[in-house]
């Protein structure tokens, strides 16, 4: 197979040395005519003399004329040359980035300054590049959660069974234990408060693998908010952490109550986690575009740069209680009912939470 050099440079010689061939017969050809009509109407015509005189008066022009021809065939070979190599080394560059994208090399990046067709290909090269690192990188993020969930999924039921057996046989032991002992209702409810905090991990583990399929309906914001706020008060008044709700009476969302009352548990539980004491918790919530945007604001510790990027990855927390679960149920949740989730944090600024939910 021959190289592209080869394709582009052997048209481009054939083609110029024909046409200056051409162009020298030509020339040959047409000059020796006009010589011999000059020569035909001098006076005195002597046809030997006059022929010599033609013949070296071309053969002078020949001598002309090929050296015009062998400059001009350097002179095309040279741009030819050029023109050819000005193609083929990008596009080389080119296929040698290929080949690193295709081992794997996803850094890759190929760098030559034009502005024509090829330089268009090279930009767009270069994105394809980034955006199929970022493909791959997501895939495999996706694999290991797949894989995670998976794994959590089958703990937590070899775990829950026993677990409930467990608190099953200690409250028999407790019924059967005669007197008020306060030691032993101490320890026993150290042992249940445990147990609870152990059946929780596994509901969140449960709900983040296995999450159930949305009943979607139509949902006033308002409203789930007021059924939890009994849940979310004691733990508020506890830390005198303060609490400002605005959001309209009218805001309807198509989603599955349980799983907005699970996202809203979730995200209240730790920015309480997050706030000290006299910190602010809002809740604003507003209609744009077709969707409901809901934001849960505080003004806690916040998270620091290095850890934003990982909230959402299972089991990492910079609670020291905690499962690392709470917001990885919550994105998967709001993925579920066709939402879109962000947050925004600065440490020991606050941190805001965004979710926009489809309107009903």
């Amino acid at each position: 197979m021959r190289s592209i050099e080869a394709r582009i440079l052997i048209p481009f010689l054939i083609i110029i040395i024909v046409s200056l061939a051409v162009l020298g017969f030509t020339s040959y050809y047409g000059s020796y005519k006009i010589f011999k009509s000059l020569v035909y109407k001098l006076p005195d015509y002597n046809e030997n003399i006059y022929t010599g005189i033609i013949t070296s008066k071309l053969l002078e022009l020949q001598k002309y004329t090929i050296l015009v021809a062998i400059i001009a065939i350097i002179a095309a070979s040279q741009l030819t040359f050029f023109f050819t190599y000005s193609i083929v080394r990008p596009i080389k560059k080119l296929s040698i980035a290929c080949e690193r994208v295709a081992k794997g090399d996803f850094d890759v990046k190929v760098e030559y300054k034009r502005k024509d067709e090829i330089g268009t290909l090279k930009d767009a090269f270069n994105t394809m590049v980034l955006k199929l690192k970022e493909y791959i990188e997501h895939l495999e993020k996706i694999n290991r959660l797949t894989l995670i969930g998976e794994m959590s999924a089958s703990l937590a039921h070899e775990i829950r069974n026993p677990l409930q057996g467990i608190k099953s046989c200690l409250q028999v032991i407790e019924s059967n234990l005669k007197g008020e002992d306060e030691v032993h209702r101490e320890l026993f409810s150290l042992i249940y408060m445990e147990i609870n905090r152990i059946d929780k991990i596994i509901k969140d583990m449960l709900n983040y693998a296995r999450p159930s399929e949305p009943k979607f309906e139509a949902v006033y914001v308002k409203n789930v908010i007021d059924e939890l706020l009994p849940f979310i008060k004691p733990l508020l008044k506890k830390k005198r952490i303060r609490l400002n709700i605005d959001v309209g009476k009218n805001l309807k969302v198509s989603v599955d109550k349980t799983h907005l009352k699970q996202i809203f548990i979730n995200i209240i539980s730790n920015s309480i986690k997050a706030c000290r004491e006299n910190d602010l918790i809002s809740i604003r919530a507003q209609k744009c575009e077709g969707e409901v945007a809901i934001i849960l604001e505080d003004t806690g510790m916040g998270i620091s740069k290095e850890n934003l990027d990982k909230i959402f990855t299972p089991f990492f927390s910079t609670f020291t209680e905690g499962s690392g679960l709470g917001l990885c149920v919550v994105q998967t949740l709001v993925h579920k009912n066709n939402g879109r989730i962000c947050i925004e944090s600065e440490e020991n600024k606050g941190t805001k939470v965004h979710i926009f939910l489809p309107c009903a």
